[in-house]
């Protein structure tokens, strides 16, 4: 009896062990696969989203937040960017040096399809020179008739 106890203890340790190695394996390969984007600017460009992760950036919309008035913290002028290769950045010319707004993204990754499904979803906001990522969306979700592709996006001077 003693034995049969033992026996089932170590196999329910082994398989908790296993479970916990197999989540934890899977989450290791997630992360080292994952797009970062971030807000850079640069005195010469302006603003520039930059894929500081390990995997490409699909999907990718980028908005600007009013912070001033009776419209602050609404998202506006959504402006659909190409893919972000791992490494690489989009110069975002329609904002030109524009400092009076804060600035959002929302894009994807491609793990989705490892599990046959959607890529997760991300989004970055930058406001007072601070990049914050988070998981999920939380910028408003657009109509396709609602935003315009970035090579149709008007420089900033031209709006």
């Amino acid at each position: 009896m003693v034995t049969a106890i033992l026996s089932s203890a170590a196999f329910a340790l082994a398989l908790v062990s296993f479970l916990l190695n197999y989540r934890s394996a899977r989450a290791s390969d997630r992360r080292a696969r994952m797009p970062v984007l971030v807000f850079v600017y640069d005195e010469e460009s302006g603003w520039l989203l930059k894929n500081v992760g390990n995997g490409p950036a699909l999907n990718v919309e980028v908005a600007q937040k009013i912070v001033r008035g009776e419209r602050a913290g609404t998202w506006v002028a959504p402006v659909r960017v190409p893919p972000i290769a791992r490494d690489k950045q989009a110069v975002l010319s329609w904002l030109g040096h524009d400092n009076d707004h804060g600035l959002g993204a929302v894009y994807e990754d491609f793990l989705g399809v490892d599990a046959g499904g959607l890529g997760r979803t991300y989004t970055v906001t930058c406001g007072n020179d601070r990049n914050t990522v988070r998981p999920g969306r939380h910028l408003p979700m657009w109509t396709d008739s609602e935003i315009t592709a970035q090579w149709k996006a008007l420089p900033a001077n031209e709006h």
